[in-house]
């Protein structure tokens, strides 16, 4: 049976598409509060009932990009690599990462900064964050053996804040090199294990 999507499912990841840009792009230009779900489905010529049918919100709808990302590192999380469960974790989202195309990169970099400054935005991003947080761990807790459930909790919170932090990072170094970002996704989670070893400097 092939894999390729029927003219229907093509159509409807077009117009996703297209509202994502309208999205990012007014958004981006306006002002969050300034721009309406009405401006971004005639932007990408649809009704706002189609932007309803595919998005819930606005916020839904800015957040689509990094979406998109954690749905790949879950499904990666299905053949982790043997071995401590951050290193896997990192491993795995750096994996993701690389197979993101160039339209993405520049996507998720118009995204970020919507993100950064607008709270709304912000929140939401944080609760898309904790639910990918218990994707994730339903799906790797039966290769987790029995360590104890905080600390796999604790492994994949750990690993997603390194994503956030990486994001901010490359978003304030001027984003123009897609690499970078998964460089620094590999850095922070590389570190983790020197966390515990920081201390606190009394003079």
């Amino acid at each position: 049976m092939s894999d390729t999507p029927g003219l229907r499912e093509r159509r409807r990841r077009r117009t996703e598409s297209d509202l994502v840009d309208s999205a990012l792009r007014l958004i981006g230009s306006r002002g969050f509060a300034a721009t309406t779900v009405e401006a971004i489905a005639e932007d990408a010529e649809v009704s706002p009932r189609t932007f309803f049918r595919l998005f819930g919100s606005k916020e839904d709808v800015v957040l689509a990009v990094e979406r998109a990302l954690f749905d790949a590192f879950v499904d990666a999380a299905d053949d982790l690599s043997p071995g401590p469960l951050t290193t896997a974790l990192t491993t795995a989202l750096t994996g993701a990462l690389a197979e993101r195309d160039g339209t993405w990169f520049a996507r998720v970099a118009a995204a970020a900064r919507i993100i950064d400054e607008h709270p709304t935005v912000e929140a939401a991003a944080l609760r898309l964050c904790a639910a990918t947080t218990e994707r994730l761990y339903d799906r790797i807790r039966p290769v987790t053996g029995g360590e104890p459930e905080h600390l796999v909790r604790l492994a994949l919170e750990t690993v997603v804040a390194a994503w956030r932090l990486a994001r901010r990072q490359w978003l304030a170094e001027g984003p123009g090199v897609p690499e970078r970002l998964g460089e620094l996704v590999a850095r922070n989670g590389a570190a983790v294990a020197a966390v515990g070893q920081v201390t606190v400097a009394r003079g």
